[in-house]
């Protein structure tokens, strides 16, 4: 019997994963679901959780290929993203603690013991945040693009950290500050933001976000043009202005407030 193709994942619909759901500490996370590909040694479970700005569908190239080595892949959708549910009042639903909470009772809701870790940006915060509250539970993990950072003792707030060591970490401090929910809340300027996230430029060929300040919304307005097809598709930009759209960009976005409650 032939294989699954380990291609990446097709937006939409894509037959080789089902969408699942898991009521997990009073909150609903939906999870893209692969199972490991027959004929091959059973290798376990691997749950892979993405960042901003992502989806569960981010893992669209690695969620195909790890099937194909044996593993059971799982890729939530995190607390405010897409099919999860995003609370509309408080930040305590996105901090460190209930999130690596959520994955630990997943998993045991599904009856696994132990599981492989991966994850990428915010995710990497939180796969480093589980291995710290749940080391029994974690085989191994890997992080993309997110240094390790401890629970520290002080509390330093983002704008103190902007002005004195990391200025490129100015467009964190636009992502909390509330503005870009505000002038975002269609799915005409949802895609446009999505678009600039993804490197879209202006009909000058100027970017419209910089690492120091974050995006200029009155440039990001004037974007028709896709990303580059290398870093997103069409059809996955459409797919992704879908599940942002389902509730908008606050609780992604909420993300970028827990700072003080996550220290």
């Amino acid at each position: 019997m032939s294989q699954p193709s380990t291609a990446k994942l097709t937006p939409f619909h894509d037959p080789r994963v089902s969408l699942r759901s898991a009521h997990l500490n009073g909150r609903t996370y939906g999870y893209i679901y692969q199972p490991r590909h027959t004929n091959v040694p059973n290798r376990g479970t691997i749950i892979l959780i993405h960042g901003f700005p992502d989806l569960a569908f981010g893992w669209r190239y690695q969620i195909p290929f790890l099937a194909s080595l044996g593993l059971d892949v799982i890729a939530p959708d995190c607390m405010g993203y897409g099919r999860t549910d995003s609370p509309a009042h408080g930040l305590h639903d996105f901090t460190y603690r209930r999130i690596a909470d959520d994955v630990a009772a997943l998993c045991a809701q599904l009856n696994l013991h132990t599981v492989l870790l991966g994850g990428h940006d915010w995710g990497g915060a939180i796969t480093y945040r589980i291995a710290l509250y749940h080391p029994g539970l974690i085989r191994a993990l890997f992080v993309v693009c997110t240094p390790y950072t401890p629970p520290q003792p002080v509390y330093v707030p983002l704008a103190q950290l902007v002005a004195t060591r990391v200025p490129n970490f100015g467009y964190q401090l636009a992502f909390a500050s509330g503005a870009v929910e505000t002038h975002c809340n269609t799915p005409r300027a949802i895609r446009q933001f999505l678009a600039n996230m993804y490197g879209a430029r202006t009909p000058a060929g100027q970017s419209a976000f910089t690492a120091n300040k974050g995006p200029d919304l009155a440039k990001q307005a004037t974007i028709t043009a896709p990303p580059p097809a290398v870093l997103i598709t069409p059809a996955e930009l459409d797919f992704y202005v879908q599940e942002y759209s389902r509730n908008g960009l606050r609780g992604p976005l909420n993300w970028y407030r827990t700072q003080e409650l996550n220290y």
